[in-house]
């Protein structure tokens, strides 16, 4: 087992498959849409435990009266694998977690994987856009008038694309769209693809305060 854990390609299914037994075994269960959340249902609760997996980083999320319940569960999980206990969420995946329990508000924040993103391209001096998207029809199969971008680029782009996929899926719902369309031509983008993707990073740049909140009803 720690052969195929550790030296073998298909060392995180082993890992997720070894981590998914013991969850199992102590009462969670994983469910049907996401196979990496898993729940613990406790008799006479209302609410469940709630385990959100992501390799070998885990959230724990509980009703405060589940304390000693999960306590009980992390010691079973620690007496088996090494684990550190890095107290109340702050940062998750690049993430910033501010909860205000008492406002039953949970607000989640990329500002600085924004930052992130607008250093990695070059673009932290860049002027600033107020919108997402261009004037470009990506619809029109005449929009390809531009050059096809060269291979350093093509690198470039898909990487671009990929890092404002992940801000769209995770906390910028407002970008969904143009990336969804930017996404579709990875495979051959032309110059206008480039100018596309820039422009919503100067975008971002402009709103990188935006936050993603959750009221409690």
């Amino acid at each position: 087992m720690f052969k195929a854990i550790y030296g073998l390609k298909q060392s995180p299914r082993e890992w997720n498959l070894e981590l998914h037994l013991h969850l199992v075994k102590i009462g969670y269960k994983s469910i049907q849409s996401d196979p990496c959340i898993y729940i613990r249902v406790v008799s006479g609760f209302q609410l469940p435990i709630i385990l959100i997996l992501y390799v070998d980083d885990t959230l724990a999320i509980y009703h405060p009266d589940m304390e000693s319940i999960w306590e009980s569960d992390k010691k079973k999980i620690s007496d088996k694998y090494k684990i550190t206990d890095m107290g109340p969420a702050n940062w998750i995946l690049k993430m910033k977690l501010v909860r205000d329990q008492d406002g039953g508000r949970i607000t989640l924040d990329q500002t600085a994987y924004i930052d992130h993103m607008l250093q990695e391209f070059g673009m932290i001096d860049c002027n600033i856009y107020a919108t997402p998207s261009t004037l470009i029809d990506f619809t029109d199969p005449n929009h390809q008038r531009g050059e096809p971008l060269n291979a350093e680029q093509h690198t470039i782009y898909r990487s671009m694309v990929g890092a404002l996929l992940y801000a769209a899926n995770v906390t910028r719902v407002d970008i969904s769209y143009i990336v969804g369309l930017l996404a579709r031509y990875v495979s051959y983008p032309t110059e206008q693809h480039m100018v596309a993707a820039k422009h919503v990073l100067r975008y971002l740049k402009g709103t990188k305060d935006l936050k993603l909140h959750f009221i409690r009803p």
